[in-house]
């Protein structure tokens, strides 16, 4: 007998074609769990809305501007205007706000919009020529000809409108713009055109594959490079404490101050200190404007002061003989190396995701690897001291020393940096790799 105005809740073991079934038969589901999820609970939460909520809609729940949670939603249904309601097994805190992070129905519209290049398009047929069709889309243009020279039409000559209306079916991928026509009395068989068309289509394509090819193609045509590789005895010496890096003076080949806070003056009287001796300034990988702008000052103020660079802009703040290129660069191949050669550096570190180095080539630079460092895991703009500690920025909780752990996987360093901004880095306690090449090495105290 057939079920009718029954609402199924959850029934254990329940298979997907029986519950396709029950909605085919105009039957509400809102929830089913088959015996992998039994068990689970399932939380009925309600929502306020402007949106028309549907099936598939992805949700973010925040409480006080910290994100609880994240939903894709599926047995959604509108209860009244503006208020919907769905279960869930993500707990799902009373009173939290909810933003909007997926629409479904504009997701499908965006996708289902055919896109298409523009292309224009110039036949010629000329008597006694073969006849030819240039397309042109961007920077990729293609002439295709007909195989047989063209003879005066006896009756019915081509016309402008029988090409245009042919060459405008240019497929899915195209759609004609603009269209001109050069033509003699003459007589072209569809069937001709047509393949002219194909022809030219089919060109076009390859073209425009062609051009993206060179334009994105790293080969090694791209940069010079060499099997050369020198052996490179120098070391870098990295250090928060100008204590520490005023005992290594004179030991190692580049002096390295990475501080946790850039104070314009005490740097300023390192350097003074040491004039003959150039020094570097490990720079953050995240800045802002004010803290380039810091950077930029205290350069300005020590000639023999250089950096490391661990992202872009660190580039442009002095002479490239006073720069060397960090880990953070992401130089973990021969063409990176020959790159950055290129442009006129020549100290390179190597990032710690350079495994095979045996393919790394020096090719003149002076290569090296972090040997005894503590490892930079993840970098922060956002406050985590803040988010989980509490406190402001008036009344900064964060100490020296501060450990992150993580539950089987131990703990972990949470350094700040801070310039005219703060940042925050995470790092291994020790890394440690062993180098049997003819690298430089990099070492932590």
């Amino acid at each position: 007998e057939r079920l009718k105005d029954c609402l199924l809740v959850s029934m254990g073991g329940l298979k997907p074609n029986a519950l396709k079934k029950f909605e085919a038969n105009g039957m509400k589901v809102y929830s089913c769990v088959d015996n992998d999820e039994k068990g689970k609970k399932f939380n009925e939460v309600t929502i306020s809305s402007k949106h028309n909520l549907v099936k598939d809609d992805s949700l973010k729940f925040f409480v006080e501007g910290k994100e609880t949670a994240s939903v894709n939603v599926k047995d959604v249904r509108k209860i009244k205007e503006n208020l919907f309601i769905f279960t869930t097994t993500t707990l799902i805190p009373q009173g939290a706000k909810v933003s909007l992070i997926s629409d479904k129905k504009q997701e499908d519209i965006v996708l289902s919009q055919k896109r298409t290049l523009p292309v224009e398009a110039y036949i010629n047929c000329k008597a006694g020529e073969r006849a030819s069709l240039k397309l042109v889309c961007q920077n990729a243009i293609v002439c295709v000809y007909g195989e047989n020279a063209l003879e005066e039409a006896k009756n019915s000559p081509l016309t402008k409108e029988e090409c245009s209306a042919q060459i405008s079916k240019l497929g899915e991928s195209f759609k004609l713009v603009f269209f001109d026509a050069e033509l003699d009395n003459v007589f072209l068989r569809k069937a001709e055109l047509n393949s002219l068309r194909r022809d030219a289509v089919k060109a076009l394509e390859e073209k425009i594959l062609e051009n993206y090819d060179q334009n994105h193609k790293i080969t090694e045509k791209s940069f010079k490079i060499s099997q050369k590789n020198e052996k490179n005895n120098k070391k870098i010496i990295y250090s928060s404490s100008l204590t520490d890096l005023e005992k290594s003076i004179g030991k190692y080949d580049y002096i390295v101050y990475s501080p946790n806070v850039f104070d314009k003056n005490e740097i300023s009287s390192f350097c003074q200190k040491h004039k003959r001796q150039t020094l570097f300034l490990d720079l953050p990988v995240i800045a802002t404007k004010e803290d380039v702008l810091l950077f930029q000052d205290i350069l300005k103020d020590n000639e023999n002061l250089g950096v490391v660079a661990n992202n872009y802009y660190a580039l442009a703040l002095t002479d490239r003989s006073k720069t060397i290129i960090g880990s953070e660069m992401n130089v973990f191949s021969s063409y990176a190396v020959a790159f950055y050669i290129s442009q006129g550096f020549d100290k390179i570190v190597l990032s710690k995701e350079a495994l095979d180095l045996s393919k790394i080539h020096s090719q003149g630079a002076e290569l090296f690897v972090q040997t005894k460092v503590k490892h930079k895991l993840m970098h922060f703009k956002h406050c985590p001291i803040k988010e989980h500690i509490g406190g402001d920025c008036g009344h900064c909780r964060y100490k020296q020393g501060i450990k992150y752990s993580l539950a089987g996987q131990g703990d972990f360093l949470l350094e700040r940096v801070k310039a005219k901004s703060c940042q925050f880095v995470l790092k291994q306690d020790k890394f440690t790799i062993k180098n049997s090449y003819n690298f430089g090495e990099v070492i932590e105290i």
